[in-house]
């Protein structure tokens, strides 16, 4: 089942930061999905996550493919 808090925490231990989604959504009009903002130690990171493509990930067992891009990403940011 597919949860939110637990991406969450993932990322964080295995970024060594405080990783966490908004719990805001927002609208991307060039593919009509919505999103939401990757926060890293309390910081908007400009990153944008589709969480229906996470849980999809999830279901079809690809989830540690996003987990890799996405602390790729964070790891650009954090390193700036």
């Amino acid at each position: 089942m597919f949860n939110i808090v637990i991406i969450e925490n993932e990322l964080s231990k295995r970024s060594n930061h405080n990783v966490r989604f908004s719990h805001e959504s927002y609208y991307m009009s060039d593919d009509f999905g919505f999103y939401r903002k990757l926060l890293v130690d309390n910081k908007d990171t400009g990153i944008k996550v589709r969480l229906d493509h996470l849980q999809e990930a999830e279901e079809s067992g690809r989830l540690e493919d996003k987990y890799k891009v996405l602390l790729g990403q964070i790891e650009k940011v954090t390193n700036r």
